[in-house]
């Protein structure tokens, strides 16, 4: 993901880490069974992000993907 407020989305989608604190309708609140046992991960800034692909995925496997409509809308 990218754009203005992506971290920040991403993460509320995903819930709270402790899923007992995660709301309800959030992927944590709604199915994650333990703190240890999550079905999403999300990181907390770009830079854990950029930090921690770099752990489980080679340059070769990360692709810069662009929408082809994005030469015609603005944010």
């Amino acid at each position: 993901w990218s754009g203005r407020g992506s971290v920040a989305t991403f993460r509320t989608i995903n819930g709270a880490t402790n899923p007992n604190n995660a709301d309800i309708g959030s992927i944590r609140g709604n199915y994650a069974l333990s703190g240890n046992m999550n079905l999403v991960h999300a990181s907390d800034s770009i830079e854990s992000a950029e930090r921690e692909i770099g752990i489980w995925f080679d340059k070769t496997e990360v692709y810069n993907w662009k929408r082809c409509t994005t030469k015609w809308t603005t944010e």
